[in-house]
């Protein structure tokens, strides 16, 4: 009864038509094998069907989340300070590399880096963006190099708001300028992801828990979980079990299930029944979602504590491979290796994650004083403690 255009489309019209447009989420496409994301057009004047109920229409593909469900995240072109062009080269490909690292978190729906470079040069408004892309959230940020440094500066905006929810700025030298890329990429994604996971957590739980979608629950679950009492592990679990009831083919939804069953049983609040439950659990999110690195990681984690270490390797070295700028990951395999005897290389992926992620929690810490005295290092291991 009405045009559907896809995602890439509706990226390409941007604001050149008279039209409003309606995220109606990812779809399943005859002939076409990965999602779709579909907007509805609205004529001007034209009635709205509500995007939230086409979106949970039958025939929805939900990889993570639906796409109006994950947040949209656009990284714009960094602007090139400097006053020299040559330049130019290093902001579009600092641009382009933080996009294609975003997208390997799954939980993220990050606008293609080709849609962001019709904006380079234009002045837009935060309205505009979420008008134009429905995006939620975008990256901004600048370039200015002298001489032997180099400076750059990035912002995290919230686009419904127009708020600065995280800001960076990083002086380097410019001697090694490959190397000084990786490091700002990691760094500033790495940022992200932790930042728009607590912006999503926090609208999450702001709003009525009525009619909850499969992410409503694993966000809620995220929230609820921790490993220092019973009570937090058993509501973790029950809204993990509540994701998977409403949508059992969500990969994250098991594999955080899986995550919560093993910390129950290192507690010794859990017998070895639950434990294998818990690697039921894991890999069937590897099976559901093969290139979602949480499935990997949460499979190493279980084979970690039930003391199968080669294939724990290999899960963390698959989950690794599929994203190695999530700091969180990072100290976990450290763990892992340090527990299997390769200390130092446990221990140098812990030091990474402190560098990417300067406002680590205690555990990091805690992780490294373990590797630390496993080393030998007993100064350094207190320092930690």
């Amino acid at each position: 009864g009405g045009i559907c255009i896809s995602g890439e489309a509706r990226q390409q019209v941007g604001s050149k038509l008279d039209l409003a447009y309606e995220i109606l989420g990812a779809h399943t496409v005859k002939n076409i094998e990965t999602p779709v994301a579909v907007y509805r057009v609205v004529a001007p004047g034209g009635p709205k069907t509500g995007g939230k109920a086409a979106a949970e229409a039958p025939g929805s593909f939900n990889p993570c989340a639906p796409a109006a469900e994950r947040p949209v995240i656009i990284v714009l072109p960094f602007q090139n300070l400097s006053g020299d062009a040559d330049q130019e080269y290093f902001c579009d490909g600092l641009t382009q590399d933080i996009t294609t690292d975003l997208s390997r978190f799954a939980n993220l729906f990050v606008i293609a880096a080709h849609s962001a470079f019709t904006y380079k040069g234009r002045y837009i408004t935060p309205e505009q963006l979420r008008r134009d892309l429905g995006v939620r959230y975008f990256l901004v940020g600048s370039v200015q190099g002298g001489g032997k440094r180099v400076r750059v500066n990035a912002q995290l905006i919230d686009a419904e708001t127009g708020h600065h929810i995280w800001a960076k700025r990083l002086d380097r030298e410019f001697e090694e300028i490959f190397e000084l890329q990786d490091e700002l990429i990691s760094t500033i994604v790495a940022a992200l992801a932790v930042k728009v996971g607590e912006m999503e957590m926090r609208r999450i739980l702001h709003r009525p828990p009525r009619d909850l979608s499969a992410y409503d629950a694993f966000m809620r679950g995220s929230h609820a979980y921790s490993n220092e009492t019973l009570d937090d592990l058993e509501a973790a679990e029950r809204w993990y079990r509540r994701a998977i009831e409403i949508d059992p083919e969500y990969a994250r939804g098991w594999g955080e299930l899986s995550y919560t069953l093993v910390q129950k049983y290192i507690g010794g609040w859990a017998g070895e029944e639950l434990l294998e439950e818990a690697g039921s659990a894991a890999r069937r999110a590897v099976r559901l979602d093969d290139s979602d690195y949480f499935s990997h990681w949460n499979l190493g984690f279980f084979y970690l504590h039930s003391g199968q270490f080669a294939r724990c390797e290999l899960a963390f070295r698959e989950a690794y491979a599929l994203n190695d700028n999530d700091a969180d990951l990072l100290v976990e395999m450290g763990e892992a290796l340090i527990c299997m005897g390769e200390v130092e290389a446990g221990n140098a992926q812990v030091r990474r994650a402190l560098e990417m992620n300067p406002h680590a929690p205690d555990w990091y810490h805690w992780t490294l004083a373990l590797g630390e005295y496993c080393a030998k290092n007993y100064d350094a291991a207190l320092d930690n403690l």
